[in-house]
């Protein structure tokens, strides 16, 4: 026998899921609903006669919720051999939406979800896919959805607008509100923009993901190296500290390329022929991605002997897949022979 308590819960699993959501939004039928009493048994009805009664009656009142909630129990007769013809309730059932939803107290939520799909099927159609596909994501953002639609609509009229996501010029949205919400931007702008203004080879939001995937200006990572070899100094320059982008264009003539998440490690390191070093990245290990002539370079990665070490060198790899990079032996094994 299920408490009052736990048949809501069941009662709440069609919602939680979104499978009801999504079926009104389909127009597909979903009523009546029941669920299942799980009825005392026979043994039962006749040991605990009186607490079998309560349960019953805690069940009906539970279904004359105020305010419309509210479901029928639906009983089976039973011809009990001591306590004679009895009526047990097997199931509830709920003939409406407005009966179950009433009943779980869902009702406001519902109707801001009707008011969701009518907005965006006004303003941006293409967007009820999304509504389809994850319901409850939506309505967890119910009261910003004008906001998210007036971003998307934006970007659709502003293909890959190559502009600093500060100084973009959207009636009614602060630009703050498209840096706090990235990641669900991301999902409906997917939906919504065309191949072309899309970098599909980027997903998620770390390292400017979002902005590099639709276009936007974003201030780039800056990497910091030595040069070990004061013959490879830059204008007498040997600890540099450059964006990037500016770094893939200028190869320093190095042959072996040491990289350390550590800082220190990096400040530490001894004069070397030919060799520079590259440090303080750790997971940032990304930005090295663009920089085509480190392939070419005999890469040595020197981290800690943990998990977190051996997964950047895993990345420090992938990026280097031409030239496998290799943990570093320990330090005094470092030094120029």
């Amino acid at each position: 026998m299920i408490t009052p308590a736990e048949l809501r819960k069941k009662a709440l699993r069609p919602w939680v899921s979104g499978r009801f959501l999504r079926a009104w939004l389909q127009g597909t039928s979903f009523f009546p609903l029941e669920i299942p009493l799980a009825p005392p048994s026979g043994r039962i009805l006749g040991q605990k006669f009186q607490q079998v009664r309560q349960w019953v009656r805690e069940i009906e009142a539970a279904g004359r919720k105020k305010g419309g909630g509210g479901y029928r129990v639906v009983y089976r007769p039973v011809n009990h051999r001591q306590l004679g013809p009895q009526q047990v309730p097997v199931r509830v059932r709920f003939e409406s939406h407005a009966q179950w939803l009433g009943f779980i107290g869902k009702t406001v939520d519902f109707e801001r979800f009707q008011a969701l799909v009518e907005t965006t099927r006004s303003d941006l159609p293409a967007l009820l896919a999304f509504l389809d596909d994850k319901p409850m994501a939506a309505l967890k953002q119910a009261a910003k959805w004008g906001k998210l639609l007036a971003v998307c609509n934006w970007f659709n009229n502003h293909p890959r607008p190559d502009r600093y996501i500060r100084t973009l010029d959207i009636p009614g949205v602060d630009t703050k509100f498209i840096e706090g919400h990235k990641k669900i931007l991301a999902e409906l702008l997917d939906r919504v923009r065309d191949a072309p203004a899309v970098d599909a080879g980027l997903a998620g939001v770390g390292h400017h993901g979002c902005e590099r995937r639709f276009g936007l200006t974003y201030d780039a990572p800056c990497v910091r190296f030595r040069l070990l070899d004061p013959a490879l100094a830059l204008d007498g320059f040997t600890d540099l500290h450059l964006p990037a982008g500016d770094l893939k264009g200028h190869d320093f003539g190095a042959q072996t390329v040491f990289i350390t998440e550590n800082k220190i490690n990096g400040l530490s390191f001894p004069p070397m022929p030919r060799a520079m070093v590259v440090f303080g990245l750790g997971y940032g290990i990304e930005v090295l991605a663009g920089i085509d002539w480190l392939r070419y370079k005999q890469i040595v990665y020197w981290g800690d002997i943990d998990t977190h070490g051996f997964s950047i060198l895993s990345r420090v790899r992938g990026r280097s897949p031409r030239n496998r990079a290799r943990m570093a032996k320990p330090w005094v094994s470092m030094s120029p022979q």
